[in-house]
């Protein structure tokens, strides 16, 4: 299914994550599970798991893997800009914005930004700011698609690109041993060794 993350309820130590989702036609639910680490309030993930029944709280949907989406409903769409994942935007202004672009928002960020000052308190700095913000998120999304497909968590390719930024995917690549004591809980991702040197001292 696919569903909005309205708010992180808990996170352990070891990345297992509780998080009340949102979902067009369903009403509220919780999701839980390692596979959640890292998520953000405002993000649409499409889940895959199986629902089961906690004896203290009730229904849960227990995830063995998710996918962040680009969000697609407005009340999706609402939430995400208005969850600071993009800086210049707060709730007000999500909600103004969405108001006047529906589901076309993203599209009309994405591709057409300068509309954005159609929309009442946004002049030419401030979206410009918006605008800027919107490509680094887009480059942060990208690169943490490409960190989790080198084995890399969700949380952990987080604090990676807290550390290197726009550098992290070379530094994976080329030498990942610079993890170490720079990014807290890493685990170096596993490459294929090379053949030892016979005879070695």
């Amino acid at each position: 299914m696919e569903a909005s993350v309205e708010q992180l309820v808990y996170v352990r130590d070891d990345e297992y994550t509780v998080a009340r989702m949102s979902a067009d036609g369903e009403p509220d639910f919780v999701a839980t599970g390692r596979a959640l680490a890292g998520v953000q309030p405002g993000e649409t993930l499409r889940l895959f798991g199986e629902w089961g029944r906690h004896a203290r709280h009730g229904r849960r949907f227990a995830v063995s893997g998710c996918e962040r989406v680009t969000p697609s409903s407005v009340r999706a769409i609402r939430a995400y800009l208005g969850s600071g994942l993009i800086r210049g935007i707060g709730p007000k202004l999500a909600y103004a914005i969405v108001d006047h672009f529906g589901e076309a928002t993203l599209k009309v960020i994405d591709g057409e930004p300068e509309r954005l000052t159609e929309v009442v308190n946004i002049g030419p700095q401030r979206q410009g700011q918006i605008v800027q913000a919107w490509q680094e998120q887009k480059a942060i999304a990208a690169l943490m698609v490409t960190l989790q497909g080198l084995g890399v968590s969700p949380l952990l390719a987080a604090k990676i690109h807290q550390v290197f930024g726009k550098d992290a995917e070379e530094v994976l690549a080329t030498d990942p041993y610079q993890l170490i004591g720079r990014v807290r809980g890493h685990r170096v991702p596993h490459r294929r060794p090379h053949r030892a040197a016979r005879g070695g001292a």
